[in-house]
């Protein structure tokens, strides 16, 4: 699965595009079509919040380090404004997510461990 950062992110968004491709229809907006995808946009919501990006102000900026898998990151203010808009899809994305990785629970509460650097 995910060893490192790297890993991580791709894994996360190889499973949300896929999800992504089902849910799209319930998540049309109007507008010419984005450079950077909707589906990478919430792979880099989740991925943050995984790392600890999650201030509204920062995360777009440490995504900016990782050009490699993400080269086209919306400014600051329309990538939090495209984040604030996709949370439903990236809840659904996110709880799939998690199922899929099969951490131990405690009742139904998850034990996460994020990759650190």
């Amino acid at each position: 699965m995910a060893n490192d950062f790297e890993d991580l992110r791709t894994w996360v968004y190889v499973i949300a595009d896929d999800i992504w491709q089902q849910i799209k229809p319930l998540f049309s907006r109007p507008g010419p079509k984005p450079k950077c995808s909707d589906s990478k946009l919430v792979t880099m919501a989740i991925v943050g919040e995984c790392r600890g990006w999650d201030v509204e102000t920062k995360m777009s900026s440490h995504w900016k380090e990782h050009r490699d898998l993400f080269p086209n990151i919306p400014s600051q203010s329309r990538f939090n404004r495209r984040r604030r808009n996709l949370m439903p899809a990236s809840n659904l994305i996110r709880r799939m997510v998690l199922q899929m990785l099969d951490l131990p629970r405690i009742g139904d509460v998850l034990l996460i461990v994020c990759l650190s650097p």
